[in-house]
């Protein structure tokens, strides 16, 4: 390709004379372009000194025909044994005839001069040479060997001629072509300098041809990147071709270049040179990187979108479909794999009961249209139906195989939960309408009151309630000030709800009782909207009025029975005490009778203690009667258990003795303190005791026996008395510490009921147990 820009230096002058040749031979000679006579020559190996052809004679002239032979030489072009020498610049004028011969492949040139127009060393030369003139006219001249100019065709020469100017040709538009060319384009030698570089190169290295051509790269490169080309140079210069990609730097940069290298061969095959063209990737790798991280982007946005996506390319008017998408929030929602080799036909398997509906719809998308927010409803693989949103959108204008974006959403749960809400919304819409609730909202960025139908309701038509000054105005003056604090105390958060009763008058004139709750609509601390409801209680409070009237007359009842019980109360509480005031007191009348003496004095004495000490606890019970009566306070102080399980046992000894009942003490929390009234619960304790006593009196004597003892339960102090009589039947259980529940013939059942009071009064509690074989333990349980 490059083959001329290696062709010897002497073609310069072979180009000048053969073109000269050819321009004045041909236009006055057929003979010398005869077709066995080319039109151009070489010179023969006799004139192989000649260098620069300046001009030749025309063919044919013989007047007034001026030319001249410019002979550059060392010395001479002639054998100086035959010819005189022409020195260099010496011209000869021709003012005769000029003839040629034709010999085979040799060209005869013959040129003639007037004797007067030659220089006289000419002259001389020439007559003293040939011998003889005739006439003025140099006849014999012509046959001499003293002007014979021999033209010699040579056909290597030629042929070698004609390539180099084909090459040349050639080299002119290859020049012209690789101008255009937007990649850099160079040849080197085998000497690895460039010799023809285009102008992008040029740009690039900020220099002309002429500077860059006959150096090396290294001689040009910035950077380290000289010995990599230099290493695939030498792969080229061994013949083979060479592709590969490059980082130059360059003045503007390091810039990353794809890169051919070819060799150049000659007509014979032989390696002369290479060639290459560089294009620069830089601007294309970077995009390549954009896209691959763009690409990557998107299979993970894709992959890890909340709603499934799938790309198709539709085919045959959108009847079949190429899945070239499918992510895994897609499977989740249709149970499909990506990886299943049926896709397509999977697909369509969703739609066995809509396949119509379907078929419609991607007909629709290949004609162009797009689908949103369509609902599709199909079979899952589990047997579920499911309801999905599907959008689409066109990704290619590509009419014979589109190629389309399906986003689809999965809203089977929402659409569940939306059927409940609607649902629910008309349930509360009846409950609402039929219980006479008007639901409400207020906003506290705009301080409204939205939805409120209270107004409608008390008459006011077309006057609805839109602030809260507008809501408390109808509020009766007595109920504001209660309902205002409600209503900060909510709006403080020192209440999660917001809860009041108040009157409000009604269009006719009348009060009307409203129940009015709100709650924020959420937890969060940032809700700015109250959701509540208005409610017409009027004849519930009616009610409850009369239901509070009702209650006063039952307490009235309540209080005479009261009287009633504490009567009889009081009757068998002090019995004992009269009982045993009057035993002392009889025997100290006898006593008396007798007459005091010192035999008698210290019983007598006794027995007066005796009847004083039984009346100050008659008086005791009569305050005990009455503090369970009315809430009079109780003295409390802090006592040991143990002394008061030792006291109700110290007060009930003669009667145990004289029934013949074992005691068993047991102690395990005498040291415990308890805050009580001490004979408070010494009498419920002698209670307990004279209950044992009358259940036991139908066992044989020596079978009969009371336990008292104190111990923890629960981490709590407790006195436990046990008995081995009969126990309670389960059916007075439970009831069996009301008032007028007995067990006895001739008991009045409100003994229990006072030990209840009196340990509700403690903080209390009194249990029962039954035993499994027989008996009964009464717990007395303390905080």
């Amino acid at each position: 390709m490059f083959g001329s820009l290696f062709c010897s230096a002497e073609l310069t002058f072979l180009d000048r004379a053969c073109h000269w040749l050819n321009s004045h031979f041909a236009a006055s000679s057929t003979e010398l372009l005869a077709p066995e006579v080319p039109a151009f020559f070489s010179l023969s190996a006799d004139t192989e000194h000649l260098i620069t052809l300046t001009q030749w004679p025309n063919c044919g002239t013989a007047e007034n025909d001026h030319s001249a032979l410019g002979l550059t030489s060392p010395e001479t072009a002639v054998d100086e044994s035959t010819c005189c020498s022409l020195t260099l610049g010496d011209r000869i004028h021709d003012s005769d005839v000029c003839r040629y011969q034709h010999e085979g492949d040799r060209l005869t040139l013959f040129l003639g001069a007037s004797a007067e127009e030659m220089s006289p060393r000419y002259r001389l030369n020439v007559q003293a040479t040939c011998g003889r003139c005739a006439e003025g006219k140099w006849q014999e001249l012509f046959r001499s060997e003293y002007l014979r100019l021999v033209l010699k065709r040579s056909r290597i020469e030629l042929d070698r001629y004609l390539e180099s100017r084909r090459q040349t040709s050639e080299l002119s538009t290859l020049k012209s072509a690789i101008s255009c060319v937007p990649g850099l384009v160079f040849a080197k030698d085998m000497d690895l300098r460039y010799v023809v570089v285009n102008n992008v190169l040029c740009d690039y290295n900020e220099k002309t041809a002429d500077e860059i051509c006959g150096k090396r790269f290294e001689d040009l490169s910035i950077g380290d990147s000289a010995s990599t080309i230099d290493a695939t140079d030498r792969l080229a210069t061994s013949g083979q071709h060479v592709s590969k990609v490059h980082e130059l730097t360059y003045a503007r940069g390091t810039r990353t270049f794809r890169g051919q290298k070819s060799p150049i061969l000659d007509n014979d095959g032989k390696q002369i040179g290479i060639c290459g063209v560089y294009h620069d990737i830089t601007d294309l790798r970077e995009a390549e990187t954009r896209l691959q991280q763009a690409n990557a982007f998107q299979a993970a946005v894709i992959e890890k979108a909340s709603e499934g996506v799938v790309v198709v390319r539709l085919l045959d008017d959108g009847r079949r479909l190429s899945v070239l998408v499918w992510n895994r929030r897609l499977t989740e929602i249709t149970g499909v794999e990506a990886a299943d080799p049926r896709l397509p036909e999977r697909i369509g398997s969703l739609f066995t009961d809509n396949r119509i509906a379907a078929m419609r719809a991607l007909a629709r998308v290949y004609r162009g249209h797009h689908l949103e927010q369509e609902e599709w409803s199909f079979a899952h693989p589990d047997g579920e139906e499911r309801i999905a949103v599907v959008s689409s959108a066109s990704i290619d204008s590509d009419n014979e195989a589109p190629t389309v974006v399906f986003f689809v959403n999965d809203i089977t749960r929402r659409h569940h939960i939306q059927q409940t809400l609607k649902e629910n919304q008309q349930r509360y819409e009846l409950a609402t309408r039929y219980s006479g609730s008007c639901i409400w909202e207020w906003h506290a960025s705009t301080e409204a009151i939205e939805h409120c139908t209270l107004a409608e309701t008390l008459g006011y038509h077309g006057q609805p309630f839109r602030t809260l000054d507008e809501w408390m105005a109808k509020i009766h003056l007595e109920d504001q000030p209660h309902v205002q604090q409600a209503w900060r105390r909510f709006l403080g958060r020192e209440t999660l709800d917001f809860r009041t009763r108040m009157r409000m008058r009604h269009a006719s004139g009348e009060w009307r009782w409203i129940d009015c709750q709100g709650r924020f609509l959420n937890s969060d601390p940032l809700s700015k909207i109250v959701i509540g409801t208005d409610r017409d209680i009027t004849d519930q409070m009616a009610s409850s009025f009369r239901m509070q009237e009702l209650q006063d007359e039952m307490q009235k009842l309540s209080r005479l029975t009261t009287v009633s019980e504490m009567a009889a109360t009081l009757a068998h509480e002090i019995t004992q005490p009269v009982t045993a005031i009057r035993s002392y007191a009889a025997a100290a009348r006898t006593l008396l009778e007798q007459g005091i003496s010192l035999n008698n004095e210290g019983d007598i004495r006794r027995y007066v203690a005796k009847v004083e000490e039984n009346a100050k606890n008659a008086t005791e019970m009569m305050h005990v009667v009455r503090s369970l009566c009315s809430p009079a306070a109780m003295e409390l102080s802090w006592n040991l258990l143990g002394d008061i399980a030792d006291k109700a046992l110290e007060v009930c000894n003669s009667e145990l003795r004289k029934q013949q009942i074992e005691v068993r003490r047991v102690s395990e929390a005498d040291d415990q303190r308890v805050h009580v009234s001490a004979s408070l619960i010494v009498h419920v304790l002698m209670n307990l005791i004279s209950n044992s006593c009358d259940a036991l009196a139908e066992k044989p004597a020596r079978e009969r026996m009371i336990t008292l003892a104190t111990a923890f339960e629960d981490e709590k102090p407790v006195l436990l008395l046990s008995d081995n009589g009969p126990g309670i039947s389960r059916g007075i259980r439970d009831s069996l510490f009301q008032p007028f529940v007995t067990t006895k013939t001739n008991g009045m059942g409100v003994g229990l009921a006072i030990c209840k009071r009196i340990m509700d009064a403690h903080n209390g509690e009194i249990l029962v147990r039954d035993h499994a074989d027989s008996g009964v333990t009464f717990c007395l349980q303390f905080t």
